[in-house]
């Protein structure tokens, strides 16, 4: 009733999100990976993550190190029956699809009254996994029932703050009845300090962090390019790319025309990796300086890579290119996972642009008035500046370039078209601020472009920036008391016209206020 032996072949109708979130190149990363598994040197502490299932940081590779040994047992301590329940139909959804052939025998510890039922099990038990509550484990131990010196590796599930004594107390007494040390996995979102008790118990602890503002950037592209043309240009424009850089695109036939275009043109970027999300495929992660997703990633993936890169240590980047169709799941995406999202465009396609500039220059050649441009040529300079006219041309460029690519952007101001909202920023002149510091603060985060943006006005102390009603709420919830330049940044709705002339003196007390 209780030991279960999982078959090759086993399924299960309900598959967790957090397991069908993660492709199988990720079970292989969860599997494989060395800084997620304990050793004789060293003992691991991982923090899990709001947006991945924390039973994903130790089961899999549990299932992997016992399918790699013979005759080896695993004790993972959990707070209650229902986690012991819980961990038992887990294994069966990991196992062994894509990890192992082995069989491996599962015994659950305390979701019965009946313990001699268990001691049977217990003593003919020669290898497997045995979930026990702390309370069990004990009864078992002082029964004599326990094979304590059979076990090879420990996993502390400590989830809750109320619990954590009663685990200090259980491990301790777990290790005073063992002969020698084993390697330990503590896996506890309870805060650092307190779970030190606990911790010390542990030999030379490495912890893995959670994310929180782990460094990601998103790189949109039009909808009018394929996804295998958008990465040529993304890993074309940066020179960091031919350095150890890995791509994952989700299509295997995107594997294989990546990798011919890139050996065929690119001989330079030969150190990059493209991989196929759906096969597990081996990756020296501690070589790795640039991870690039050739897709939307789950929340599950985005974390656990942003995980892995974090406990590396070192510099290294990480980008996920979305089309622009995709801006409300990406959104999601960040307020799942709390990663800091940095905004990128692609570069237009240069063949695209001189096609366009060659069109114009023929008409301007074979079918405009001379008379009638010289009108224009005279205006632009004399309305605007010389210091600003390459700028000018290269706007006009751009809009034409989208136009022709099939993204027009009307020249109108946006807000002529869009119902906009006026806000209050609680910084102004006497900090520096100028309008391109409000646009592109707003702008970095997801679903925030300038079409999103009204008129900006900096005054002494504060500012007033218009933006688009429907996103105003959103965009108040993101940046109200975020540290800008080193002080808090209160934004909130700006009051009405009329009333903020009657009161402009304590506007101004309440801009100084707001920076001091």
């Amino acid at each position: 009733m209780y030991s279960k032996e999982y078959p090759q072949n086993s399924s299960t109708s309900t598959i967790p999100p957090s397991v069908k979130g993660i492709n199988p190149f990720f079970h292989g990363v969860f599997t494989t990976l060395p800084l997620f598994s304990p050793t004789e040197k060293h003992d691991i502490v991982l923090v899990p993550e709001k947006g991945l299932h924390r039973f994903f940081l130790f089961v899999p590779q549990i299932v992997s190190f016992l399918a790699s040994q013979t005759q080896k047992t695993v004790l993972i301590l959990t707070p209650g029956t229902e986690e012991v329940q819980e961990i038992e139909d887990f294994i069966r959804l990991v196992h062994p699809s894509s990890l192992t052939k082995k069989d491996i025998k599962v015994l659950g510890l305390g979701t019965t009254p009946d313990i001699r039922k268990e001691e049977e099990k217990l003593s003919s038990i020669l290898g497997g996994v045995l979930i026990s509550t702390a309370e069990r484990l004990i009864d078992h131990i002082r029964r004599g029932t326990f094979p304590i010196d059979r076990i090879n590796r420990l996993v502390i599930d400590c989830s809750t703050q109320s619990i954590l004594e009663d685990f200090i107390q259980d491990t301790e007494f777990f290790y005073s009845r063992r002969s020698s040390r084993l390697p330990t996995i503590l896996v506890s979102a309870i805060p650092r300090d307190d779970l030190t008790p606990l911790v010390r118990l542990l030999k030379k602890p490495i912890w893995i962090p959670k994310i929180d503002g782990f460094p990601c950037s998103y790189i949109e592209y039009s909808t009018n390019i394929s996804r295998v043309d958008a990465l040529l240009q993304l890993l074309q424009r940066e020179k960091t790319f031919a350095n150890e850089t890995i791509v994952l695109v989700p299509e295997r036939e995107e594997v294989i025309r990546l990798q011919d275009i890139l050996f065929k043109q690119f001989p330079n970027l030969h150190n990059i990796q493209i991989l196929h999300a759906g096969a597990v495929s081996p990756v020296q992660w501690r070589r790795i300086r640039t991870f690039i997703f050739g897709y939307l990633p789950s929340p599950e993936e985005l974390i656990v890579t942003c995980k892995i890169l974090h406990t590396l240590g070192r510099r290294t980047s990480l980008f996920i290119l979305e089309s622009e169709q995709e801006q409300e799941a990406l959104t999601k995406l960040q307020e799942i996972t709390k990663v800091s999202m940095k905004q990128s465009k692609l570069n237009p396609d240069e063949k695209a642009l001189k096609k366009l500039i060659g069109h114009l220059i023929e008409e301007i050649r074979t079918f405009e008035d001379p008379k009638e441009l010289a009108f224009y040529r005279k205006f632009i300079s004399k309305h605007i500046s010389i210091f600003l006219r390459s700028y000018f041309s290269a706007y006009l460029l751009k809009l034409l370039y989208q136009s022709y690519t099939g993204n027009g952007v009307s020249l109108l101001k946006n807000s002529v078209k869009t119902p906009m909202t006026t806000l209050f920023f609680s910084m102004g002149k006497n900090r520096k601020i100028f309008p391109r510091d409000w646009s592109s603060l707003i702008c970095s985060f997801p679903g925030f472009d300038k079409s999103d943006i009204g008129e900006i006005k900096i005054l002494d102390n504060y500012s007033f920036v218009e933006i688009s009603s429907e996103k105003v709420q959103r965009l108040i919830e993101q940046l109200n008391g975020i540290d800008f330049k080193g002080k808090k940044l209160a934004v909130n709705y700006a009051r009405k016209k009329e009333e903020a002339l009657k009161k402009e003196p304590s506007a101004n007390n309440q801009g100084q206020k707001s920076e001091s």
